[in-house]
């Protein structure tokens, strides 16, 4: 028997860098502004089940039902006076008290239109409000860092 290369056509994989994380400016038009210093991110979409066991059975049975938009955590280095980014284009900042902020968002429990796109140019569309927003502050000189969280609500959509 020989190896056969299962590989896609874009090889192996693809470098994570160039993934951006956007939240949407409540501006008409809807524009999606990527949030400033931002790490490593996770996006967790998944699937519930039902228990369809049926007595006798040796092993548990399950069919999917709902689709579940998840969680999404990035850790973002923190900079707590960077302005937000309502009704205007930019990065958005990590403040408080500025409208479209980071924090802000958090404090007033937005639920806002969000974007991620991978660095091929694929990506999703979906709504969010921050869940958590811990941060941390590391004595020994490491920057301040929030380890955000984003809980989805509703349909994720995806594009290419």
């Amino acid at each position: 028997m020989s190896l056969q290369n299962i590989n896609l056509s874009e090889g192996s994989g693809i470098p994570a860098v160039g993934t951006i994380l956007a939240v949407g400016n409540n501006g008409s038009p809807l524009i999606y502004n990527p949030i400033g210093n931002q790490a490593k991110i996770t996006f967790g979409p998944k699937t519930d089940s039902a228990d369809t066991t049926n007595q006798g059975s040796q092993w548990d049975q399950s069919i999917p039902t709902l689709l579940v938009g998840g969680e999404i955590g990035v850790e973002i280095f923190y900079d707590p006076i960077t302005p937000g980014q309502d009704g205007s284009t930019g990065i958005v900042g990590h403040a408080a008290n500025d409208s479209g902020a980071l924090m802000q968002m958090f404090y007033n429990q937005s639920l806002r239109p969000w974007k991620i796109t991978w660095p091929d140019g694929a990506g999703a569309y979906f709504n969010a409000y921050v869940l958590e927003a811990p941060v941390t502050s590391d004595p020994t000189g490491k920057a301040l860092m929030i380890s955000m969280k984003l809980k989805i609500t509703g349909a994720i959509t995806p594009f290419d």
